[in-house]
């Protein structure tokens, strides 16, 4: 078992280069202006230009541009958003949050998970077996990002029951339509 769990950790390594270097490669080996865009309707300043081009490294060759990418990763350095705000703030303020969703959603996930596994294993084949096995494949077939709007349009906007949004001190009490989607 000690094998197998170092023989996956140790393949997540080449996954990992790999995932971000494509996604690296597809973001910036797109033909055009990587600053079209980003300063509203009129074309980015020569001095912005600059200073990024500078900032991001991006008049060396690609594989350098990465492999600088990669070192702020590895360090921390997550990057700015456009408005000059570290990602890495963003994170830290969101982080305890999404523990307790994290925690939510584990508590909810193991109590609905054993209870059916419990009853679809006191009769195989039986009506509950089948019914858990059904529930099971139609809610894996709903995407999230769909079950979540929905819970949230339903049970927040037009019955009222819950919050609809999810405030940034959340109790556990607000993640609990959250932690079950």
């Amino acid at each position: 078992m000690g094998r197998y769990v170092l023989r996956r950790l140790l393949q997540l390594i080449p996954v990992f280069f790999g995932t971000t270097l494509l996604i690296y490669w597809l973001v910036w080996s797109v033909p055009g202006d990587p600053f079209a865009g980003k300063c509203g309707e009129r074309p980015c300043s020569p001095g912005f230009v600059a200073s990024m081009t500078e900032k991001y490294h991006l008049d060396d060759p690609l594989p350098l541009q990465y492999l600088h990418y990669m070192g702020n990763l590895l360090t921390g350095d997550f990057g700015e958003t456009f408005g000059q705000r570290p990602i890495s703030d963003i994170i830290i303020q969101a982080y305890p949050n999404t523990l307790k969703l994290a925690t939510m959603a584990l508590v909810i996930e193991a109590v609905i998970g054993l209870t059916a596994g419990v009853l679809s294993g006191l009769r195989r084949n039986g009506f509950l077996d089948n019914l858990v096995l059904v529930s099971t494949l139609f809610l894996l077939a709903i995407p999230t990002f769909v079950s979540g709007f929905l819970l949230q349009f339903f049970l927040g906007v037009q019955l009222g029951i819950i919050n609809p949004t999810v405030s940034s001190d959340a109790p556990f009490s607000e993640l609990i339509v959250p932690g079950f989607v």
